[in-house]
């Protein structure tokens, strides 16, 4: 792209730009020309996942500074990617999880209408928001039934967005992400199953797995979950909800055999006791944003994996 178009595309704020899919999406927005200024408290977030050419700031989306950095940046979008995980229904937990997410996000929609923003763009969460599937796959008008504290916060996070918007105040975009993969995820990021899987693995240690049954639900390669932000900038999208999916769900014990088969791991993974506050079967149904906007996952399961267990073997050098 030559310098004058890249001076004519608009200003993006990422939020958890230098975390695991807020990385991703900065690199795409910034190799396409996009302009891109970066919040992460890297509280997960890595230096050496921040694009170079990105404007940082070190600052927690709960902090009274974020209207500074708005005042001096004036973004045209935002992409809220940073979120706190809770990783148990615990009191400390849930408390700090709402107080990080709900009033982090509060702050951040105030200072986009503050700004007449033109999108703001939230990472939500197919996974959590829709709790124990009534039918499959979920759709966008499927039961909003969170079963954990991360879907609750991340469903009230939608509807603080959707009260600005009757206000006339803010255009939005919400991302029901379903599990999304690949390089630069954290370790301990949640329940999270291919970081931890891996790692083991490629140490050759034995796994144990907090899922029983042999639950199924859908992946998404992180670098397909970032071209859905950047088509819905592209195509300027005003207000929606829109799922991401593969099409289709796949058990546990494929990817174990898909990992287990790239690393000749030797052992045979232990299913443990089931998480609590996580949905056994689940999958979503993107089907709304591939009519309206033609996106569809590119990178296939076996592909996905390949790439993953090559960035970890990376790491461990």
């Amino acid at each position: 792209m030559d310098h004058t178009a890249q001076e004519n595309k608009p200003k993006v704020l990422v939020t958890g730009g230098a975390g695991f899919i807020g990385s991703h999406v900065v690199d795409l927005l910034i190799a396409n020309g996009y302009k891109t200024v970066v919040i992460d408290n890297l509280s997960t977030g890595s230096i050496a996942n921040l694009n170079p050419r990105a404007t940082f700031y070190k600052v927690d989306i709960c902090d009274p500074d974020i209207a500074t950095i708005f005042d001096r940046e004036k973004p045209d979008y935002i992409c809220h990617h940073a979120s706190r995980i809770c990783e148990s229904n615990a009191k400390d937990q849930v408390v700090g999880g709402a107080d990080a997410n709900i009033m982090g996000s509060i702050n951040l929609i105030e200072n986009a209408r503050r700004h007449k923003v033109k999108l703001f763009l939230f990472a939500s969460s197919g996974q959590d928001v829709y709790g124990e599937p009534l039918y499959l796959p979920c759709d966008e008008v499927h039961p909003v039934r969170p079963i954990n504290p991360n879907g609750v916060s991340k469903h009230n996070i939608e509807q603080y967005l959707d009260l600005y918007h009757q206000g006339n105040e803010i255009d939005y975009i919400v991302l029901r992400y379903p599990n999304i993969y690949g390089p630069r995820q954290h370790l301990h990021e949640g329940t999270s199953l291919f970081p931890p899987l891996i790692t083991k693995m490629l140490y050759g240690v034995q796994v144990v797995i907090d899922r029983q049954n042999d639950p199924r639900e859908d992946y998404v390669y992180v670098t397909d979950c970032a071209r859905a932000t950047l088509l819905f900038l592209e195509n300027e999208a005003h207000t929606g909800i829109f799922n991401l999916g593969a099409g289709h769900s796949t058990p546990i014990s494929t990817i174990i055999t898909f990992i287990k088969e790239f690393i000749n791991y030797q052992y045979t993974p232990v299913m443990n006791l089931m998480i609590e506050g996580k949905t056994r079967d689940i999958y979503l149904d993107a089907r709304k944003i591939q009519r309206e906007y033609g996106w569809q996952p590119r990178v296939d399961l076996l592909e996905g994996v390949e790439k993953t267990i090559a960035y970890y073997k990376q790491r461990m050098r």
